[in-house]
């Protein structure tokens, strides 16, 4: 596709004023990888369908691809790579909840923007200033910061790969995976336990427990009484045959194929850029990627007014990420060992320092100032350009 018309394109319906295509250190890393995945992906499966690389930077944090009469491009999101790696950070070293917070409110903002919700926006930049100052960041720590590096390069590499596989291979190559991978996946995950709707009430039990747990951690307080955890998560755990679900979903076989392949792809590249970053350190990166992919996405459903369809979405992801826990394990468990406890470690300590946040405290503000909010007369009508660069301001490259 004609880059100047891309970028046309993207400065319409995007907040950014950096649409691209960008250019730097850190594109021309982008497009070294991108040619590295179509050789390594040209080992292994012939008709490559080639694309372009497309890099931006938008307050949306998106990646896509664009399909033209003669082209396929990416569009690599700058921003994705830096809030993930900002994601990262918290995790490993361990912010304040209220930092946390503080992030999460400027992505309700942002997507509210995004949506036409001026209100929210303002609700949301509101949020995020007052959480903003509440506690200092953690300390300098170069040993952390190396590994939030590490963690965030491997996670960038992934998310690329991931996007390449999708787009190098033709739907024939797809369908043999697919074919392939389902018959895979019925094997493995009917040696996993498959949770019936009878119980459905102990999960619910659970979950709340695990709601109360993750205010305490965070207010010191325990929650009221009837206090219960959002409906839709419930939804998307409740009694879910995952086999069943992907046969319902058939899209999600090649979101698994492309998670497994570009795992793979990413595995290698670290075993011949840097052998010290091996499978012990790419793959709970990956997972935590997974995890943030996961975070994003319900963040989006709090905001969106197409919750219904969105959770939808939410499912999907936590399907896939479940799905990828069990199939990496299978795959490389016995020359790794011990993945499921490396697993289950990066998973609590993911919800602690930033999954909680984003499931069930910030949500929890975001509803109750939306309904003290409701019905109330509004003084002025919100200055949008003003609202477009305090968002834009949380994208733009320093």
């Amino acid at each position: 596709m004609n880059e100047r018309l891309l970028a046309a394109r993207l400065a319409a319906t995007r907040v950014t004023d950096r649409p691209g295509p960008l250019t730097g250190d850190l594109p021309r890393i982008y497009h070294a990888w991108h040619q590295e995945l179509h050789g390594r992906l040209a080992q292994r499966f012939v008709d490559l369908q080639p694309s372009q690389l497309f890099v931006t930077c938008t307050a949306n944090a998106r990646s896509e691809l664009v399909i033209g009469p003669d082209s396929r491009t990416i569009v690599h999101d700058q921003h994705l790579g830096r809030t993930l790696n900002r994601m990262t950070s918290y995790v490993i070293r361990e912010w304040p909840a209220s930092r946390v917070q503080s992030w999460a409110f400027e992505r309700l903002a942002t997507l509210a923007f995004v949506g036409g919700d001026l209100t929210s926006t303002q609700l949301g930049l509101a949020f995020a200033s007052r959480f903003r100052s509440a506690d200092e960041p953690p300390p300098p720590d170069e040993t952390l910061d190396r590994v939030r590096g590490v963690f965030a390069g491997a996670q960038e590499f992934f998310v690329l790969a991931h996007e390449v596989a999708h787009t190098a291979l033709g739907s024939a190559a797809h369908e043999r995976l697919e074919g392939h991978l389902q018959d895979e996946l019925d094997a493995e995950l009917a040696r996993t336990e498959v949770v019936g709707t009878k119980n459905a009430d102990e999960i619910a039990a659970q979950l709340a427990r695990d709601v109360a747990t993750a205010v305490e951690r965070h207010t010191g307080q325990s929650p009221p009484i009837d206090f219960a955890p959002p409906a839709r998560l419930l939804r998307a755990e409740d009694g879910l045959d995952e086999r069943a679900w992907l046969r319902a979903h058939r899209f999600l076989y090649e979101e698994v194929a492309c998670d497994l392949i570009a795992t793979e792809l990413t595995l290698e590249h670290f075993a011949e850029s840097d052998p010290s970053i091996g499978p012990q350190t790419v793959l709970p990166a990956i997972l935590m990627a997974l995890h943030h992919l996961t975070s994003l996405e319900f963040l989006a459903t709090v905001v969106d007014p197409r919750a219904l369809e969105l959770e939808a979405t939410l499912q999907a992801t936590m399907v896939r990420k479940s799905v990828w826990r069990d199939m990496t394990r299978k795959m490389y468990e016995a020359e790794r060992g011990e993945l499921g406890r490396m697993y289950v470690s990066a998973t609590q300590h993911h919800a602690k320092y930033l999954g909680d946040q984003v499931l069930f405290i910030v949500p929890g503000h975001w509803r109750e100032a939306q309904e003290s909010l409701a019905g109330r007369a509004r003084d002025n009508a919100p200055d949008v350009a003003l609202l477009r660069d305090a968002v834009w301001s949380f994208a733009k490259p320093g």
